[in-house]
């Protein structure tokens, strides 16, 4: 199993946070094709499982692409999320790829959580989160550090 930061950028600058991201972009990320290739090496080495991570994922603009795409190369594909992002406006893109995995992490319930992610309102958006992944066919998860 490969658990791949694919970005270090964040929406959140959680207080436990060992990637040391932000809201800004990172130089010196791998590019789309660079990912594929990495993809490939992963794929001839048998490793099985690919868990799309970050910083928060779904703030690379080819995320899809390349679930998709592991997907299709017989990954078993995880997304793991802070949750904050994964709304109406994506969850169908999000069932479309048919992850095996949506985990979206919890500190903690309420100002807990709020606290740790240090945004008022981050345990609300991660619930909504869940509840969209759960309604739809993708298997959900809560995963807690």
């Amino acid at each position: 199993m490969v658990i791949w930061n694919l970005i270090r950028r964040c929406n959140l600058t959680c207080e436990h946070c060992y990637s040391i991201s932000a809201d800004k972009d990172f130089p010196g990320e791998l590019n789309t094709d660079e990912v594929f290739k990495v993809m490939d090496d992963l794929k001839a080495a048998r490793v099985p499982v690919l868990i799309l991570s970050g910083g928060e994922p779904l703030l690379r603009p080819d995320i899809f692409d390349i679930a998709r795409r592991a997907k299709g190369m017989g990954f078993y594909v995880g997304l793991s999320s802070n949750g904050t992002l994964i709304d109406e406006s994506n969850i169908d893109a999000i069932d479309g790829i048919g992850f095996d995995y949506v985990g979206v992490s919890l500190d903690g319930i309420g100002a807990t959580h709020d606290h740790f992610r240090r945004k008022e309102g981050a345990f609300e958006a991660s619930m909504q989160a869940s509840a969209c992944a759960a309604s739809a066919a993708s298997r959900s998860a809560c995963a807690t550090p």
